[in-house]
């Protein structure tokens, strides 16, 4: 039996399905709809494969529970399309933590030789006596620092336009290896 009978059985008035007396006892236990789902998938399971393959376990239970072929057939391009857009927002997600990620990674190895070639800078500079020079380059470059960072970390109205040009980049990269 599929998700979509069990859901079929669930809309079912509860008064005229019969079952044994052994069964109707252990009943109680139901608390939801999701537990007669996880039953009815775990029976599923349970058969086998021995019935045939998928497709015809599904079109037999769906048969079985007064399903035409063409509300299942129906049913059936709804659950894929669904989970077409479930793996498309996934996908997407999963690029947006990526690009987050490379962007943190640009502002880390900014601030990295920042703080590198303006330490040598300084270094120099009181090498001499006294800071004379090394402040403005230090002050300069920190103000790009800081927009840089302020870029990363907060979202401007480009973000996306920055976010589906490094997709597509990507997606271009991975195509050609």
């Amino acid at each position: 039996m599929t998700l979509d009978g069990v859901r079929t059985v669930l809309r079912t008035d509860p008064a005229s399905i019969t079952m044994p007396r052994q069964m109707s006892e252990n009943f109680e236990h139901l608390q939801s709809e999701e537990d007669v789902e996880e039953i009815l998938r775990l029976a599923v399971r349970q058969t086998g494969s021995d019935t045939g393959s998928l497709r015809e376990r599904l079109a037999q239970s769906a048969d079985e529970l007064g399903i035409s072929p063409e509300a299942l057939a129906e049913a059936e391009r709804e659950w894929a399309a669904k989970r077409r857009s479930e793996s498309a927002r996934e996908l997407e997600s999963g690029d947006r933590s990526a690009f987050r990620k490379m962007k943190v990674a640009e502002l880390l190895q900014h601030a990295g030789v920042y703080a590198i070639v303006n330490a040598f800078l300084l270094w120099i500079d009181l090498r001499n006596g006294a800071l004379n020079w090394a402040m403005w380059p230090i002050a300069g470059w920190g103000i790009a620092v800081a927009l840089h960072a302020l870029s990363v970390f907060v979202h401007g109205p480009d973000e996306e336009k920055e976010f589906q040009r490094w997709r597509k980049k990507r997606t271009k990269k991975s195509k050609e290896s």
